[in-house]
């Protein structure tokens, strides 16, 4: 990837085929070029790269390790670190260090320097006249800065640290020079890391043996001398003993253990000593994978209610191949319906009688899916699913006066006398095909930078034939210290069949916050403005990490994790034959009778019209285990009882 320091901006992004993992890039002096280590089939050898004819060119191909190139100020030579001394000579230790050479990239040849035999010489620089090097070496036992002459060969210490120059490996890049040896070094002092710079005549040279080298001072020595150092004397000696032969060695094939990767609640609670009973709610959410992540497997086991509304899912994915593959089984409930009023008797006279309608529809469903990832942050995946959907009805009658309360079950008859509608039980397959995006940088409690996006099409088949389309896209923009969040999300069912389901809600606090309670609000927004067979929603977000992480939230906390937000909200459920408006008037009332013969003005339930609310809320993540979401939201209807409310969200930001 290329960026434009001064600008910010990405201006080129090229992937090195057939090199899954390239290093230590380094740019000519001319611009055109790039040199880097690449590893390829266990091996890393040197590379170049010409941003101009494209053309990659490898500059070795052999079992030594090449890394950490860099160019010469007239672009015709390549210093860089190269175990190649080591492997030549039967190196007997354990370790293998690391030896400088230069490349000559007219004549395509190069010469190993012969300076500080067994020690690791890293992170070669050329001066700015090209008649020396600088690097870093361990030599001493320390790991400081160095510099050889070319000619002579003649090396002078530059620095002598006692700590050392360091990145946070061995082998990580700790020093760079300028074209007019300006020097800047990466330095561990006080328990962290500093990055210096100095000009190289600023440095006092000593003069030292390039054939010295003397690792004491890297030693740690036992408490006390107990003889014969036996395990350093091995090491030392490592290559000298005999391997076992090839016959000793049985291949065995690789078959997948799995582990628990990760587990959590998904919340959880309880009710008791209401006129419907006792009821929990929970969940538990897990994942398993063998150890090199080629397969894994995902559960969830959740309640909300009663026995009938225990659901879960099982899924498993193979990632060994680009083809990602997998399939699930699911058994999901979905709970829905209302409550009315009526006179009715219940074995101790008329009295007002609370009569409210539990319908559930269950989903159980086996599904496979085929996925192909272009990238990191694309892929497209195809699925096919067979489905039965079946229902139960309940209903329940409490006496407001006398407190009785009795319930039952109802047959499907009497669901549809009822206008339940229809409860029979019914199959369906269906096929899905998508493209997914995704390079989203998540920070405290929801994304800070990047986008997603899920566009999805299916087809069912069988007694209902319908469309399902899934439209959803949310981009981050991080203007520092906030982040400006967006998102635009619909899901439809089209075609016969599509009012079968259950309706589409879109009250959830995850989608539109501020219509939990309808009974507030006037007459204009009643429940079953909030469903329908169709959705849309937007949501447009001012994100602000408010305490965290030093550098990323207002306020530094190492415990509390928040952050706040202003948000807007705007939804539209709707069905087919639904008349939609940007707002109702009094011309979309109607004359509606109750059951006890008075009539009264009401707004067309066929009539719908979007809804928006505004407000403010704090996301705040738990430890990394959940994230809370209290907010108060206002919705934007010209006549409700009160200004707006609170509420609770259990779900990370969008």
């Amino acid at each position: 990837m290329i960026l434009d320091v001064e600008k910010r901006k990405q201006i080129g992004l090229v992937e090195m085929e057939g090199i899954p993992q390239i290093a230590n890039i380094t740019w000519s002096p001319d611009g055109e070029t790039v040199a880097f280590s690449g590893l390829k089939n266990g091996q890393s050898d040197l590379y170049t790269y010409n941003l101009s004819s494209k053309k990659l060119v490898q500059l070795m191909d052999d079992y030594y390790s090449d890394v950490q190139p860099s160019f010469s100020r007239d672009g015709r030579y390549l210093v860089f670190s190269t175990d190649r001394l080591a492997l030549q000579a039967n190196n007997r230790s354990v370790d293998i260090p690391m030896n400088l050479a230069i490349f000559d990239l007219q004549q395509n040849t190069f010469k190993n320097l012969n300076v500080f035999p067994g020690a690791n010489n890293l992170n070669p620089h050329f001066s700015a006249n090209g008649s020396m090097v600088y690097f870093l070496s361990n030599s001493d036992g320390f790991r400081n800065l160095y510099r050889v002459k070319l000619e002579s060969e003649q090396v002078d210490r530059l620095t002598d640290f006692f700590t050392g120059i360091s990145g946070i490996t061995e082998y990580s890049p700790a020093m760079s020079i300028s074209a007019q040896d300006e020097i800047v070094y990466s330095f561990f002092k006080n328990k962290e890391y500093s990055v210096y710079r100095a000009d190289a005549s600023a440095f006092e040279p000593v003069p030292v043996d390039n054939q010295s080298v003397d690792f004491n001072a890297a030693m740690l020595f036992p408490d006390e001398d107990r003889g014969v150092d036996v395990v350093n004397n091995n090491l030392r000696n490592f290559n000298a003993y005999s391997r076992i032969s090839s016959s000793q060695i049985n291949d065995t094939p690789y078959r997948p253990q799995f582990k628990l990767d990760y587990l959590a609640n998904t919340g959880m609670g309880m009710a008791v000593g209401n006129r419907y009973g006792a009821g929990m709610a929970g969940g538990v959410f897990g994942t398993f994978s063998d150890i090199l992540g080629y397969n894994q497997i995902s559960g969830a086991l959740n309640v909300n209610g009663e026995i009938y509304d225990f659901g879960g899912q099982v899924a498993y994915i193979n990632q060994q191949n680009r083809w990602n593959w997998g399939f699930a089984a699911s058994h999901i409930p979905f709970r829905y319906g209302f409550t009315e009023f009526n006179v009715q008797d219940l074995g101790l006279g008329d009295e007002l009688v609370e009569n409210t309608y539990l319908m559930r529809q269950f989903q159980t469903q086996l599904e496979g899916f085929v996925a192909y990832p272009f990238n990191r942050q694309h892929r497209f995946e195809v699925g096919a699913a067979y489905a039965r959907y079946g229902f139960r009805a309940e209903h329940w009658r409490f006496g407001r006066y006398t407190g009785t309360a009795d319930r039952r079950a109802l047959s499907t008859e009497d669901a549809i006398r009822l206008g339940l509608g229809n409860l029979e039980a019914f199959t369906m397959p269906q096929v899905t095909a998508g493209f997914i995006g995704d390079n989203a940088v998540f920070g405290i409690a929801a994304p800070l930078q990047g986008y997603r996006y899920r566009m999805t099409v299916g087809q069912s088949f069988g007694e209902y034939n319908f469309q399902v389309y899934n439209f959803d896209y949310r981009r981050y923009e991080r203007l520092k210290p906030v982040t400006l969040a967006a998102r635009v999300y619909s899901y439809m069912r089209v075609g016969e069949g599509e009012d079968r389901f259950q309706g589409l809600y879109i009250g959830y606090p995850f989608l539109m916050r501020g219509f939990e309670r309808i009974q507030d609000l006037s007459g204009k927004v009643t429940f079953g403005d909030l469903v329908g067979s169709r959705m849309a929603v937007a949501n447009f977000e001012v994100r602000l990490p408010f305490t965290g992480p030093e550098g990323l939230a207002l306020f530094k906390s190492g415990l509390l994790w928040s952050d706040l937000n202003l948000f807007f909200d705007a939804g539209l459920a709707w069905s087919r034959g639904n008349t939609i408006r940007w707002s109702k008037t009094d011309a979309d009332r109607v004359l509606v009778d109750n059951p006890n013969g008075e009539s009264f003005y009401e707004y067309d339930a066929q009539v719908r019209a979007p809804l928006y609310s505004v407000g403010v809320s704090m996301r705040i993540n738990l430890f990394g285990a959940m994230i809370l979401e209290p907010y108060y939201a206002i919705p934007l209807v010209g006549s409700r009882s009160q200004f707006g409310h609170f509420g609770l969200n259990f779900a990370p930001g969008w």
